[in-house]
C-alpha cells in the first residue's frame, strides 16, 4: 500500500468536517425557515384578541334640592258675630225733601251737610246710570231696581169719524171723533221694579 502523509490526512479530515457541517447547516435551514412562519402565526394569534370597549358612564347630574318650605302658623280667625236685625219702625208722616234730610240726620247721627252730599251723589249716580249712554239700569240693593226700555218710532193709522173704538183702560166702546194718520216719536220708558226687601216691608 502506498504511504499517505500526515498532512494529507489532516486536509481530508478538515474537508470532510467542513462538508458535514455544510450539510448539517443545509438540513437545519429549512427547519428554521419553517419555524419562522409558526412564530409569526403565534405572534399573530397573540395580537388577535380585540381590545374590550369600556362603556363610558353617563355624567351624573347634580340634583338641586328644593328649599324647605317655611311653615307659617295660621292665625285663628275670630268667628263673625251676626249683625243685629234692623228694626223697621213705621213712619206715619209723608217725607218731603226737608223732612227726609232731618230724618236721615237723626237716624245716622251725621250733620245736615254730609247727608245732603250723600243724597246728591246718589241722585247723580242714578241719573248717570239711566242716561242714554249709561248702563240703562240702577239697583238699590234690597229695595228696588230701575230699568229703562227704548221704544222705537211707529206709525198710527187713521180712524174715520163715528167708528166704534174700545177704550183699553175701561173696556167700554165709544164713537171715535176721527183722526188722521201720524207717526209716534221714539221714546224711553222708565220702570221701577220692587225687590224682596221692599215687598216684605209693605206686607209686614
Amino acid at each position: 500500500m502506498p504511504q499517505v502523509s500526515k498532512t494529507s490526512k489532516t486536509k481530508t479530515t478538515a474537508k470532510t468536517r467542513a462538508a458535514d457541517s455544510w450539510l448539517d447547516s443545509e438540513k437545519a435551514t429549512p427547519t428554521k425557515a419553517k419555524a419562522k412562519p409558526a412564530a409569526k402565526k403565534a405572534v399573530a394569534k397573540k395580537a388577535a384578541p380585540a381590545k374590550k370597549r369600556v362603556a363610558r358612564k353617563a355624567p351624573v347630574k347634580a340634583v338641586r334640592k328644593a328649599p324647605a318650605k317655611k311653615v307659617v302658623a295660621r292665625k285663628t280667625r275670630k268667628p263673625r258675630q251676626p249683625k243685629a236685625a234692623v228694626v223697621v219702625k213705621p213712619i206715619r208722616t209723608k217725607l218731603g225733601r226737608t223732612e227726609l234730610l232731618a230724618h236721615l240726620c237723626e237716624a245716622s247721627g251725621q250733620d245736615k251737610a254730609a247727608v245732603k252730599s250723600v243724597l246728591e251723589a246718589l241722585k247723580v249716580t242714578m241719573q248717570g246710570s239711566l242716561a242714554p249712554r249709561g248702563a240703562g239700569e240702577f239697583v238699590m240693593p234690597g229695595l228696588f231696581k230701575v230699568v229703562t226700555k227704548k221704544i222705537a218710532a211707529r206709525k198710527v193709522a187713521a180712524i174715520k169719524k163715528g167708528t166704534e173704538v174700545r177704550n183699553p183702560r175701561t173696556g167700554e166702546t165709544y164713537a171715535h171723533e176721527g183722526r188722521k194718520a201720524y207717526t209716534k216719536p221714539a221714546t224711553v220708558k222708565v220702570r221701577v221694579r220692587p225687590m224682596a226687601g221692599l215687598k216684605n216691608a209693605a206686607l209686614a
